[in-house]
């Protein structure tokens, strides 16, 4: 379904888009990946600092999304709707942490699962909208559809005690991150 880098610029605005900005997907997937390496070094660490790393890496995901939606509005075109809402959910989470650090486990599990399940959501939209240009777009659907698993599964096992949940929080951001690094190379690739 792509065309010629010409035919793709008039056509396809929204894959014009993403691929001239490739690098903030890059910058998102690095930021998870980095996320994900700290909190399996660290594993012990207080729930604190979970909570505030937790606030950080959501918050600065959310501010690079909501960037991406904006960034180099091509020809008039209406920003990323999906790009956008995921950047303000994840703004969100990160606010709700800050501004209640020393909330409970308890809390911070179900906002953490709240937060994955709905940016998943989120994700899989953006990927539909994605395949109009883009033909076999799965990376985004694929990692929309882990993050619904993870926010289900911290659910589903909320008692899974805080070193569980940095391990589990871990992966998911080192596998979500390699995803959005793959996608960002992806679009980085069609960006002649």
């Amino acid at each position: 379904m792509v065309h010629g880098t010409a035919d793709r610029h008039q056509h396809h605005p929204l894959l014009e888009r993403l691929s001239a900005n490739w690098w903030l997907l890059l910058a998102r997937g690095i930021a998870a990946v980095a996320f994900g390496v700290i909190a399996l070094i660290w594993p012990g660490s207080a729930l604190l600092a979970l909570a505030l790393l937790f606030g950080l890496y959501a918050f600065s995901d959310g501010t690079l999304a909501i960037f991406a939606a904006f960034a180099r509005n091509a020809e008039g075109a209406a920003p990323t709707w999906w790009l956008i809402v995921a950047g303000l959910l994840s703004m969100a989470a990160g606010i709700i942490t800050f501004g209640w650090p020393g909330m409970t486990v308890a809390f911070l599990v179900v906002l953490m699962a709240v937060w994955a399940i709905l940016a998943g959501l989120v994700q899989i939209m953006g990927a539909f909208e994605l395949r109009k240009e883009l033909d076999n777009e799965w990376l985004l659907m694929i990692g929309g559809a882990f993050s619904i698993v993870a926010g289900l599964f911290v659910i589903a096992f909320p008692g899974i005690g805080a070193l569980g949940l940095v391990t589990l929080i871990a992966i998911y951001a080192l596998i979500f991150g390699g995803l959005w690094i793959a996608l960002a190379f992806r679009l980085r690739s069609l960006h002649a």
